[in-house]
């Protein structure tokens, strides 16, 4: 997990400018956690279970926005339902993703700043 990727809409374009998400609405991001095979020279998702943490990160300041697993399938993937917290501060913030590690993997940050 050296490498964290990037943030793209669900058909695989870049999210491109500013977004904006008022708190209190309820949002989803869905990911899949992989990682690069030297041997194949491919990414491939995980086959095991790891703890993901979603935050916004703004003025300082971390909100969690949501805890969980990624990889209870098999297949790598979670699904983060977030909601934005009331006592965040109005204005522009970044969305992190944590994987965080165990003893098979190491952790690995994917931070939007676009």
């Amino acid at each position: 997990m050296a490498e964290a990727g990037k943030f793209t809409n669900p058909d695989g374009t870049p999210v491109v400018g500013s977004v904006s998400w008022p708190k209190g609405k309820p949002f989803s991001i869905k990911g899949i956690v992989q990682y690069y095979n030297e041997g194949t020279g491919t990414w491939m998702s995980i086959d095991a279970s790891m703890d993901i943490a979603v935050q916004l990160n703004q003025s300082g300041v971390a909100y969690k926005l949501w805890q969980g697993k990624a990889g209870t399938t098999g297949d790598g993937s979670f699904d983060a339902s977030c909601l934005i917290p009331g006592d965040a501060a109005g204005g522009p913030g970044y969305i992190a993703i944590h994987v965080i590690q165990n003893n098979a993997w190491a952790e690995c940050w994917l931070v939007d700043e676009s």
